[in-house]
């Protein structure tokens, strides 16, 4: 019996090199659209379900609306976006779009909270001052200039993380100090530069807050620079925050309303001043004898901190004629008063 010779093995590699051609021959064949998928596959631009995302936009309604949903009306439009550093999160954002002098349209206002996408539509040509504020930031203001072209203005507002000058105003009785404002004035070597000062009011608590400020030394003067109400410190900022205390001595406070003569309605926007004239003692302290506020639209003025003695007040106003009365201020007691004016009347001649 013949027994057939083994078959070598380069024959069965040819073998199997042909069936896999015939494969792959017939699924290119019957099969001409099928293509290798993976996770790396570009969207397809033309399908609506695979366009990229955008965030959405704040409009003035403030409602979120998405941008294929934006209204191509002709008119100006202007958008922005508000930047923050990367480990910074967007709270109590704001943004105001306010006319410059000479632009008659009226100021607009969005509140985005933790948007960062804004958007203004049919905004007039002209010139505009643009505000943002957020908390824990730098107010941010800009001035644009924007032409009647028919085209989209795009913003970008860069915030600052804000720095703090903070602290606590009392009495030598330990009582809070509301409504004294406390200013703080950045040291410079160059005394003929004009500094301005930065301010803030004591709350119920005596507590202030000072802010919109950047890092250096600064004096912070209690009262004010103007009407200074006790010693000054000198404070370094060096870092997003410092804190400084005050204790002034003993005083009391005065509340005035200012009233028109003929019928009795009561006055805002009146300066009203108060100017110590005696002290209850010989000896004159230094600090806290003239003060000056505006009146509210109660027609009242609140002057926080004023040391005891006698005190003239005084009222005036653009069109009202000044009246001064005459009062005691004693400590831990507020003086209030009443001061009646009556309208400046126009020269005959003129």
């Amino acid at each position: 019996m013949a027994i057939s010779p083994p078959v070598s093995r380069p024959l069965w590699l040819f073998l199997g090199l042909g069936l896999l051609g015939v494969g792959l021959a017939w699924l290119t064949f019957f099969h001409p659209q099928t293509q290798i998928q993976g996770d790396s596959q570009a969207p397809n631009l033309d399908s609506g379900d695979s366009q990229p995302q955008v965030p959405a936009i704040v409009q003035e309604s403030g409602r979120r609306v998405e941008p294929d949903a934006l209204q191509h009306d002709g008119f100006l439009k202007l958008e922005g976006t508000l930047v923050v550093p990367r480990w910074t999160e967007l709270q109590g954002a704001t943004v105001s779009l306010q006319p410059q002098p000479g632009n008659p349209a009226p100021k607009r206002d969005l509140h985005l909270g933790r948007e960062v996408n804004f958007q203004f539509l049919k905004v007039p040509a002209g010139n505009w001052i643009l505000e943002a504020t957020a908390v824990g930031c730098k107010d941010f203001r800009g001035l644009y200039t924007f032409k009647d072209d028919g085209s989209r203005h795009h913003l970008l507002v860069p915030f600052e993380l804000d720095a703090y000058i903070r602290g606590r105003v009392v009495d030598s009785s330990g009582l809070p100090l509301e409504g004294l404002e406390v200013a703080a004035l950045r040291i410079v070597e160059d005394k003929t530069l004009a500094i301005t000062p930065r301010t803030a009011i004591c709350g119920s608590d005596g507590l202030f807050s000072i802010r919109n400020i950047s890092q250096g030394p600064y004096r912070v003067i209690p009262g004010g620079t103007r009407y200074p109400a006790g010693e000054e410190k000198e404070v370094q900022l060096a870092g997003q925050e410092a804190w400084v205390d005050f204790i002034l001595p003993a005083a009391g406070s005065a509340l005035v309303q200012v009233l028109a003569r003929t019928d009795q309605k009561p006055l805002s926007g009146l300066t009203v001043t108060a100017r110590r004239v005696r002290a209850p003692t010989s000896k004159q302290t230094q600090f806290g004898h003239t003060s000056s506020v505006r009146t509210d639209k109660e027609g009242k003025a609140l002057i926080p901190y004023l040391p005891p003695g006698e005190y003239s007040f005084s009222a005036f106003g653009s069109r009202w004629r000044r009246r001064v009365e005459r009062a005691s201020v004693r400590s831990g007691i507020q003086t209030q008063l009443v001061i009646q004016v009556g309208t400046i009347k126009a020269n005959p001649r003129q």
